[in-house]
């Protein structure tokens, strides 16, 4: 403030122009004068001086002058104080923050307050107050510090919303000494949004056939930048291809800082390709997200047996077919692995191994084994199919069912001839095994009979016989005839 003081020569006489300077006071508020000397004023009698008054404070400062004297001039003061009003310096306060982030990530808000009166400026000190409106969260405390540009002062503080939405945050400097307060007219506005997630499905076992099940479990992951949150809520499972028990799950927090899981039973349908999907539904903190799993293309299949010939006798082999079909409805491939053979009825009997090979149809395996029945009746026989990595097991529905017989004898007789009454004629007996397949020795014995005489027999066959049996797969069987009258008998 620019203060003059006028000392006039008010003695009789003429007047001369007073010389020396004037001191100024101030009460009121505190501040600083600069040195003023006294200089001729434009009326004779009068002398002025100027000085600058620096006020430090605010107030109402209450100013008089003393006059020093010099060798012709008394002394003098002011008898009316000068009276000025010292202001704060005004202020302007700006914010700016970082858009966008997510909830839980720390948005930058910058707070510049600008001294705006006249020069000289000086540096703003104190704090900045924050407030936010549209969504909830926090500040950090934001302490002014000198700016690059001379007068103005930032500082900085980290807002982190809490909930997702448009953010409207506004900044309020609280003064000092010397600056006056001020605030943002225009709010800076940070998009808050959902924290990220990712989901992810995993399924054990991988791979199903129709009517088996799996566990299934989702793990919905925080993605988002800043830290990290478990995600609440629940999924929801879809499937167009099986059935689903559990569905929606309840997520409960994971191992792992922002995981969280839940799972469902999954039930594979007839198709080809089985398929589950999870939707994380989100919460007022995370966003949904989605995920799916297809399992392993596991077809079923059927398996089915023939044998033929259907009816043998001990001894004779059955050529086996088992034939395992993919019955998917497109894309059938060849079922490979292993066949396992089961006999059950009242014939019983040993089988060759069975390894499938390609079919001469698309989707078909085929192998052949051989059944030898070692005792008769009827042989039940089943295939089971032990599946592989694409196809299901399956077994036979229908078995295949064998009769097996007896093998089939002849019986031939020789006798020697001629006798006489009371001598005796040898009676020779040979039984062959007349069936197909391996031939056996028959065992047991031969009963003779005769007619047209009346005679004995005593079956008697020596042991070169039996060594003959066993070489020729024949049975003979000696009777020593001993006729009772004189006819030539007719032996059967």
């Amino acid at each position: 403030s620019t203060c003059t003081a006028t000392v006039t020569d008010t003695a009789a006489g003429t007047v001369s122009t007073p010389t020396g300077s004037v001191t100024f006071t101030v009460s009121g508020v505190t501040g600083t004068f600069t040195t003023c000397a006294l200089a001729a004023g434009t009326t004779a009698g009068t002398a002025t001086c100027t000085s600058t008054f620096t006020a430090s404070t605010s107030g109402t400062a209450t100013i008089n002058g003393s006059y020093s004297g010099d060798s012709t001039h008394a002394t003098s003061s002011t008898t009316t104080a000068a009276t000025v009003v010292v202001n704060k310096r005004t202020t302007t306060t700006a914010v700016t923050c970082t858009s966008p982030v997510f909830v839980n990530q720390g948005s930058t808000c910058t707070a510049t307050v600008t001294d705006t009166s006249v020069a000289p400026v000086s540096t703003p000190t104190g704090s900045v107050t924050f407030t936010v409106s549209g969504v909830t969260g926090t500040f950090t405390t934001c302490t002014l510090a000198a700016g690059t540009t001379a007068g103005t002062a930032t500082c900085t503080s980290t807002f982190t919303a809490s909930t997702a939405g448009t953010a409207t945050i506004n900044g309020s400097y609280s003064g000092d000494s010397i600056h006056a307060v001020s605030s943002s007219t225009t709010a800076a506005s940070v998009t808050v949004n959902l924290r990220t997630t990712s989901t992810t499905v995993t399924c054990s076992p991988a791979t199903l056939s129709a009517g088996q099940s799996a566990t299934c479990i989702a793990t919905v992951t925080d993605i988002a930048a800043g830290t990290v949150s478990t995600p609440t809520g629940s999924v929801t499972w879809t499937s167009t291809t099986g059935t689903i028990t559990g569905s929606p799950c309840t997520l409960a927090a994971g191992a792992t800082t922002g995981t969280a899981t839940c799972s469902v039973t999954y039930t594979a349908g007839t198709g080809t390709t089985n398929s589950i999907t999870a939707t994380y539904g989100g919460s007022t903190v995370h966003a949904s997200s989605t995920a799916s799993f297809t399992f392993g293309g596991v077809h079923s299949t059927t398996t089915s047996i023939s044998c033929s010939p259907s009816t043998v006798v001990i001894n004779q082999a059955s050529t086996c077919t088992v034939t395992v079909v993919d019955t998917s409805a497109s894309g059938a491939t060849t079922p490979t692995g292993t066949i396992a053979i089961t006999v059950t009825g009242t014939a019983s009997g040993t089988f060759t191994s069975c390894n499938l090979a390609a079919g001469t149809t698309a989707g078909t395996a085929t192998c052949t084994f051989t059944f030898l029945p070692s005792t008769a009746g009827t042989a039940t026989i089943n295939a089971s199919y032990s599946g592989d990595s694409t196809h299901s097991a399956s077994s036979t529905t229908t078995p295949a069912t064998i009769t097996v017989n007896k093998r089939t004898t002849t019986t031939s007789v020789t006798c020697t001839s001629p006798v006489f009454i009371g001598q005796g004629s040898t009676c020779t007996a040979t039984v062959t095994d007349t069936s197909v397949g391996t031939v056996s020795s028959p065992t047991g014995s031969v009963s003779f009979t005769v007619s047209g005489v009346t005679g004995t027999r005593a079956p008697a066959p020596s042991q070169p016989q039996q060594q003959e049996q066993q070489q020729s797969m024949a049975a003979t069987a000696v009777m020593r005839l001993m006729p009772q009258a004189a006819r030539r008998p007719q032996l059967a």
